[in-house]
């Protein structure tokens, strides 16, 4: 007995020793990059300087951000990223899976009716009254949405407004006027049978563990002659030093952590606004189901729903989004309130079976920053150098991707962020290496 309370004393004396090393280890290496935040432009990020001494930090106790595929009972679905990435963004010699294609329509439900076409500005313009199809036809260029807009009755205004929605967030005049035919867009929405959470994994397997994740950044700041990262996990505070970092966090976090930033790059980082939203999953099986792509709803609580075929094909994947305005006028609902107003609203809305029996599973998850709002004063005077706050320290972030396509949101735009961000760390050891 007294061995066997001898073993077990030297086991425990061996589990302490091991998480002391292991935590001494963190603060006292010098690591080339600290990366901060990890979503798909920071997994990219650590991925494209997986080759130097890094570390990436998450707060949450999964890694993607905003891409967040679950599973159950062997059928995934996506509680935020739903539209499936690009297969050029795998690395290099990964086999991409078939996307699981739908050839339905898509449409509009309106006022008890559902006006279902092939592509979203027939849909628009079969769900207005007459006298505003008229007007809407005459809309050559998709650019003058803007012009024809005040033309059109409230209810028509509303539908494109909807339309808009899709995929952003805000009203449609908080943003830059070459965002607005987005509206007309029709979205391709085929899925990946494992969901987005394969581009994840993917390169995560290639970082062999250089992550923590429940690692909560309190502060990021320039010293003498390195970078000085202070985190906190299971309630102690590790610091940790390095010759660069990136952030890869929202704006309003970014400007919060890194100390001493400089007053372009804070004025620029205020200005990022973000819409908040909410998205619902229900999954079904597909019988007596009636079949689109996506309908746009601009008469109920929500915004959007999209339908999607499981792996196996014999069950059918809801997605609902509610945009932010509902959710700054309901700020008390949760996740499960959502999922509860959907059940109400849907069951009227003659599209499908959504019974007890019929529902599989139902989840819902709020996000309070669903997406950037596309606005033109961060962006007007948008300059690299504003995405070096400090001296060795990079911003990333789809926020931080600004081009001739002016769209920083989403998968595309985080991960080449990342690309930009990475490069900018090698040319800075490279220039450094003797300091």
């Amino acid at each position: 007995m007294q061995l066997k309370f001898l073993w077990f004393f030297i086991f425990i004396i061996f589990v302490s020793c091991q998480k002391h090393t292991i935590e001494q280890k963190y603060q006292e290496d010098i690591y080339d990059t600290v990366v901060v935040g990890g979503g798909i432009s920071g997994i990219k990020t650590a991925y494209e300087l997986r080759e130097k001494k890094i570390i990436l930090l998450e707060k949450e106790e999964r890694l993607g951000g905003r891409i967040w595929t679950k599973n159950i009972n062997g059928t995934n679905y996506e509680i935020g990223a739903l539209f499936g990435y690009t297969s050029s963004l795998l690395p290099e010699n990964f086999n991409s899976e078939e996307l699981i294609e739908t050839n339905d329509k898509i449409g509009c439900y309106t006022k008890n009716h559902l006006y279902l076409e092939d592509n979203m500005f027939n849909a628009i313009k079969a769900s207005m009254p007459q006298a505003d199809q008229n007007i809407f036809k005459n809309l050559s260029e998709k650019n003058q949405v803007s012009e024809i807009l005040p033309k059109l009755t409230n209810d028509s205004q509303a539908i494109i407004r909807t339309a808009f929605n899709i995929i952003h967030p805000g009203k449609m005049n908080e943003y830059v006027k070459a965002r607005m035919n987005d509206a007309f867009f029709t979205f391709k929405t085929a899925q990946y049978p494992n969901g987005n959470n394969t581009l994840l994994d993917a390169y995560l397997k290639e970082l062999n563990n250089k992550y923590l994740t429940g690692a909560k950044v309190l502060s990021v700041e320039q010293k003498e002659n390195y970078i000085l990262t202070t985190y906190i996990k299971n309630n102690k505070t590790v610091k940790l030093k390095s010759k660069t970092a990136v952030i890869t966090t929202p704006s309003y976090i970014t400007s919060e952590i890194i100390k001493d930033i400089k007053p372009s790059t804070k004025q620029f980082l205020k200005a990022i606004k973000y819409g908040k939203g909410a998205v619902v999953s229900i999954i079904v099986n597909t019988k007596n189901q009636k079949r689109f792509k996506y309908i746009i709803t601009p008469n109920q609580s929500f915004n959007t729903i999209f339908q999607n075929l499981s792996k196996d094909k014999t069950k059918l994947i809801y997605t609902i989004y509610f945009i932010d305005s509902f959710i700054t006028n309901n700020p008390t609902l949760k996740a499960e309130d959502y999922v509860n107003l959907v059940l109400k609203e849907i069951k009227t809305m003659n599209i499908g079976i959504f019974d007890e029996k019929n529902i599989l599973h139902k989840d819902g998850y709020v996000w309070k920053n669903l997406g950037t709002i596309i606005s033109q004063e961060p962006y007007i005077t948008f300059t690299q150098d504003l995405l070096e706050p400090i001296k060795g320290v990079f911003l990333a972030g789809d926020y931080t991707f600004w081009n001739d396509w002016q769209i920083p949101y989403g998968i595309e735009p985080a991960f080449k962020s990342g690309i930009i961000a990475s490069k900018k760390v090698k040319k800075y050891l490279e220039v450094h290496q003797n300091e």
